[in-house]
C-alpha cells in the first residue's frame, strides 16, 4: 500500500526469480561465492512483489527473497485460495540455489503476510530458524477483498476456519462494502473513505471479533506448533487492525501451551507501517489498490518514525541471532 523513494544499500543487486511457478525478486548476499542464510519476505493485502519492504530490511550477511503470492503475473489476482504448498515450493527452489545455505532459513511477514507466515509455520514443519511477524493477526482471516471467501488452502482443501465478514455472509461481499454497512448500521464512527477522511479498518476487525466471539478460538493460529523462535512486532495505534492485541493474544496462547521462545515488542502510539521506511504521508491516508478505498494507517508522526527505525534494528538483531 505504500509508495515512496527507494531506500537500499549501494551494493545491493537484485534479480527476478521465476522457477517452478514461484515468482519473486532475489537479493544475493554481499559475498555470493559463499553459502549464506536466506530470508523470505512476504507482503500483505496489497500483493505484488514486496521489494520495498525487502530493501528496507535487507542485510548483506544474508540472501533475501521478496516473494509474491498474488497480484503479479502468473499468480492469483487476489488473496483467495492461496495454497500453503506454494511457499513450501519457494523454499525448495531456494535450497537448490548456489550461495544459499539450506539449513539457515527464516521468514518475515507483514500484515496479512504476517498472518500467513504464522499459519504456515504452525501447520507445516519447514525446519525454519525463525519466524518474524510484523503487525500480525491472531486469527486466520478470510480472503481479500472478499472476506467471506477462503484466503488459504492446505493439502488441496480450503482452510475454512476463518474470521468472516461482519454485515453479511454472502461470498461476494467486499471489504469496502462491509465497512460501509458497518458504519451505516451505527457499529463504528463514520468516515467518508476519502483521502481527507480515511477509513479506520481496525473498527471492522474489532466488530467482527465481537460478533463471532463464541467461535474465535476456532480461528486462532496455533502458534504453539511453530518449532522455531518467533518475533512479534505490533503497534498499539494500528488503524488497519488491532495488531497489539493480536500479538498479546498470540503470546498468551503460546505460553498457555508451554512455548516460551516468543518475543513480543509493542510500539505505543505507532501505526501499521512498521516494516516500511518512515515517511510523513503515511500518517494521513493510504489508498489501497485492491480494496479500492482510502484508509488510515494509524499512529503519530514522531512515534511512527521511531517505531520504523526500531523495527529495522529489531528485525536485524533477530535475524542475526537465529541465522549465525
Amino acid at each position: 500500500m505504500r509508495q515512496g523513494k527507494e531506500k537500499r544499500p549501494l551494493a545491493m543487486i537484485k534479480t527476478m526469480l521465476i522457477a517452478q511457478g514461484v515468482l519473486g525478486t532475489f537479493y544475493p548476499s554481499a559475498n555470493p561465492t559463499e553459502k549464506a542464510p536466506v530470508v523470505i519476505v512476504i507482503s500483505g493485502s496489497e500483493g505484488g512483489i514486496p521489494q520495498y519492504i525487502t530493501e528496507n530490511l535487507y542485510m548483506p550477511e544474508a540472501n533475501f527473497l521478496a516473494l509474491s503470492y498474488f497480484g503479479a503475473e502468473g499468480l492469483p489476482s487476489s488473496l483467495e485460495n492461496i495454497p500453503l504448498e506454494y511457499f513450501v515450493k519457494a523454499i525448495e527452489v531456494l535450497k537448490q540455489m548456489p550461495g544459499v545455505d539450506a539449513s539457515r532459513i527464516a521468514v518475515v511477514g507483514n500484515s496479512r503476510g504476517a498472518e500467513l507466515v504464522l499459519l504456515l509455520a504452525s501447520r507445516i514443519d519447514l525446519d525454519l530458524r525463525g519466524v518474524c511477524a510484523i503487525v500480525p493477526s491472531q486469527y486466520v482471516n478470510g480472503g481479500f477483498p472478499y472476506p467471506n471467501r477462503n484466503a488459504w488452502t492446505h493439502n488441496g482443501k480450503p482452510i475454512r476456519e476463518f474470521l468472516p465478514g461482519l454485515t453479511s455472509n454472502h461470498e461476494n461481499l467486499t471489504e469496502g462494502e462491509d465497512i460501509v454497512a458497518m458504519i451505516e448500521q451505527g457499529l463504528a464512527p463514520k468516515h467518508e473513505g476519502s483521502q481527507n477522511d480515511p477509513l479506520i479498518i481496525a473498527d471492522l476487525f474489532r466488530a467482527r471479533q465481537m460478533k463471532h466471539q463464541a467461535d474465535l478460538s476456532n480461528y486462532e493460529i496455533a502458534i504453539e506448533n511453530i518449532t522455531s523462535s518467533v518475533l512479534l512486532l505490533t503497534a498499539e495505534a494500528d488503524a488497519i487492525w488491532p495488531s497489539a492485541a493480536y500479538g498479546q493474544g498470540l503470546v498468551n496462547r503460546a505460553y498457555l501451551h508451554g512455548k516460551r521462545d516468543v518475543t513480543h515488542k509493542r510500539f505505543s502510539e505507532a501505526g501499521h507501517g512498521l516494516a516500511f521506511p518512515y515517511y510523513e504521508e503515511y500518517d494521513t491516508s493510504i489508498f489501497h489498490p485492491i480494496g479500492n478505498f482510502w484508509c488510515h494507517g494509524g499512529g503519530e508522526p514522531f512515534h511512527n518514525k521511531i517505531a520504523s527505525e526500531q523495527t529495522h534494528t529489531l528485525v536485524h538483531e533477530f535475524l542475526t541471532g537465529i541465522l549465525t
